[in-house]
């Protein structure tokens, strides 16, 4: 499953390579996933949330300790992030926002953000084994927009959502597009 990880990795590289050269107006800079992570580091992340990550995000951390701006200016985590950082901080709060509004009807125990915006309230959360839901990574701005049966689901979602956002650039300016 890791050299799978390392394809699709390369693939969304690409594709947000791709954006980046029709981004005429410079709205998002390309950030390469960060190094792999090693087991020690894995495990030390899990022990400070007192929570065991799931086998395919776990693998991905294998291949890319996080990634900046994965989707927009959405960060997805490494595994420093899940000993604390201020991206945690800024993720934990906007939970508690999601139970004090009513979005979220469970508990702040029952979600574990793993990407959030640096800019606004866009939050992805793995949903822990204290939650009865069928999806494993819940999506919320503001509101539950979607939801997604595993990390790798995610992962490929979003990818496909970068590839989206290529293409509405190349109907925007189809001379670039070449």
């Amino acid at each position: 499953m890791i050299d799978e990880w390392k394809k699709q990795i390369a693939i969304a590289y690409m594709v947000k390579q791709k954006f980046r050269e029709l981004d005429v107006d410079g709205l998002w800079s390309l950030q390469y996933p960060e190094l792999a992570a090693s087991e020690d580091q894995i495990v030390e992340a899990e022990e400070a949330m007192h929570y065991r990550l799931p086998l395919d995000f776990r693998e991905f951390l294998k291949c890319a300790d996080g990634w900046n701006q994965f989707y927009q200016r959405v960060d997805l985590f490494g595994t420093n992030d899940f000993k604390g950082s201020g991206r945690m901080e800024k993720a934990l709060e906007l939970v508690q926002w999601l139970i004090e509004d009513g979005s979220w009807e469970g508990t702040a125990n029952q979600l574990l953000p793993i990407a959030v915006s640096i800019d606004d309230n866009t939050l992805f959360c793995l949903t822990t084994e204290a939650n009865d839901a069928k999806d494993r990574v819940l999506w919320f701005s503001g509101r539950l927009v979607d939801g997604f049966e595993s990390f790798t689901e995610f992962f490929l979602a979003i990818c496909d959502y970068n590839r989206l956002e290529v293409q509405d650039l190349i109907n925007e300016h189809p001379s670039e597009g070449k």
